[in-house]
């Protein structure tokens, strides 16, 4: 932080700001607006120092514009600390909640203490997207067993429809891994069509949903490619199990029953 090395006890005459509020004031570096003076509430003010910036909300809303008073005679929070582990008179967390209130109906018994914990204030900020990430993953599975259930039927179908032809291709000297790999080569191919179909509309939802953030990450190529990879493992094991089957029995009995 850029700023003085003293900061008197009270004083309200003086403020420090954020490096995003010295932006927006106009100074050029943080060095350049302590012991500047500035108008807040009709009154003008020294900037003594420059603080880093620090997320106060959620992601969505970025850095906030902050100015901070030394007045406490203003204060009506107090940010607390608590140490389950240390030791001391109250080692434990509810015996130090304890302590806390006893003393605040001590020295303020005017007013109802409340209190809350700051992970709880943050999750509160990202409930929603909390919400909506339980809710896709739910549905991811759900969608994915259904399709790995469909693609078993179908792949065990078409099995059947061809038990002649496998048999034939093995009585000639086909070997398991050429009756597999013929077997699979046509669901590889709609793999890849339903990625390529999938990708740009996924990477368009997902730049929507990310500009909603003020402060967001990067999408790289392979946040697609690494699930394309997983579905595609996963739909090979599928259709494999059951192609495997085929390819591994007699030919002579496919042909007999034929």
């Amino acid at each position: 932080m850029a700023g003085r090395d003293f900061i008197p006890a009270e004083d309200p005459d003086n403020i420090i700001i954020n490096e995003t509020l010295s932006t927006r004031l106009g100074f050029k570096s943080p060095d350049g607006a302590v012991n500047s003076q500035v108008i807040v509430r009709g009154k003008p003010v020294t900037i003594i120092g420059v603080m880093q910036d620090f997320y106060a909300n959620s992601f969505k809303e970025g850095f906030d514009k902050v100015a901070l008073a030394v007045a406490p005679r203003g204060y009506r929070r107090a940010s607390i600390k608590l140490n389950a582990a240390e030791s001391g008179p109250y080692p434990g967390f509810n015996e130090s909640l304890a302590y806390i209130k006893q003393k605040w109906d001590i020295h303020f018994p005017e007013s109802v203490f409340a209190y809350s914990f700051l992970d709880e204030n943050i999750a509160a900020f990202y409930k929603e997207e909390a919400r909506l990430s339980k809710l896709f993953q739910l549905f991811s599975l759900v969608f994915l067993i259904i399709g790995c259930l469909g693609l078993y039927g179908l792949v065990s179908f078409i099995a059947q429809r061809k038990t002649r032809e496998v048999a034939v291709r093995k009585v000639l000297g086909a070997s398991v891994n050429q009756i597999l790999l013929l077997f699979s080569k046509d669901y590889v191919r709609q793999i890849a069509l339903a990625f390529i179909i999938a990708v740009p509309v996924a990477y368009y939802s997902m730049s929507g949903w990310l500009n909603g953030f003020a402060h967001h990450i990067t999408l790289h190529w392979w946040f697609f490619i690494i699930p394309g990879i997983f579905v595609l493992l996963i739909a090979l094991l599928t259709v494999g199990r059951q192609t495997w089957k085929s390819a591994t029995t007699n030919p002579m009995e496919n042909l007999r029953n034929e």
